[in-house]
């Protein structure tokens, strides 16, 4: 991947959002990118940036942090793109007591408060964006920083890294097996009463937020059916997160 701007003091603002796990090179040689991100600003303002895939025109940005998001969208969807051996889900993920707790969706269904409430409980980051499953189902880390709308429902995120969060349950650093999946939109005043999930409907689930479906659906179904078969699934619609929380960490106790 080769990142490219016309406004270098831009550049240690993209390498922040570089996807979990890169390495940035000043001086590739003769590496060959698969894939070319060139942002170009027409003018003095960042309102007229314009992100380029391929020299393709992708998307006009109407501020910094609306182009720094973009980037970091398109960036991470490329790594999906080329996980061979990992299926990507739109998702959250928290561990607790070594096991996962995944928490399907797009943007704007509430996934980073929940993620953040579950942290503050004493679970364990794994992602707030991205499930990772393998073949067999197990999810892997992806701990960007998290993404945290101010205001439900808009698009506007302030970006905060883990460490300032103050929370005790640490950062997943290996595989760990789902055993609880939320499919929990926000709704204001809703209260949450979930309804269980066949194991069958958790897989369509699972499928339904997959960027691997759209170019590899055998594996996403292949990933999606081997968490379904292992995982606790529920869904229904939620108010505030904490009775979530609550539910969901008593819940996978009396498991034990």
């Amino acid at each position: 991947m080769l990142v490219r701007t016309n406004r270098a003091a831009l550049m240690p603002r993209l390498l922040t959002r570089l996807p979990i796990g890169s390495q940035a090179v000043a001086d590739a040689g003769d590496f060959a990118p698969d894939r070319i991100f060139s942002i170009a600003f027409c003018g003095e303002d960042a309102e007229n940036s314009v992100i380029r895939v391929k020299g393709q025109r992708s998307i006009v940005c109407k501020d910094e942090a609306d182009l720094l998001d973009a980037f970091e969208r398109n960036a991470a969807y490329r790594v999906a793109e080329a996980a061979r051996e990992r299926v990507f889900i739109h998702s959250g993920v928290v561990g607790w007591r070594g096991r996962a707790i995944l928490l399907p969706g797009q943007s704007c269904y509430g996934k980073t408060t929940l993620v953040t409430r579950f942290l503050e409980a004493g679970a364990t980051y794994y992602s707030d964006e991205y499930a990772v499953l393998d073949r067999q189902g197990w999810v892997h880390p992806y701990p960007r920083s998290l993404h945290i709308r101010r205001e439900p429902g808009k698009l506007t995120q302030t970006v905060v890294p883990f460490g300032e969060l103050g929370v005790t349950g640490g950062v997943g650093s290996e595989p760990i097996q789902p055993a609880l999946m939320l499919c929990c939109r926000y709704r204001q005043d809703a209260h949450w009463q979930p309804k269980p999930l066949t194991a069958g409907a958790a897989a369509l689930e699972l499928m339904r937020f997959s960027f691997t479906a759209y170019w590899s659906p055998e594996a996403a179904f292949h990933a999606a059916g081997q968490t379904a078969t292992h995982v606790e699934a529920w869904r229904g619609r939620r108010g505030e997160a904490q009775p979530v929380v609550e539910w969901a960490l008593k819940r996978l106790d009396a498991g034990d």
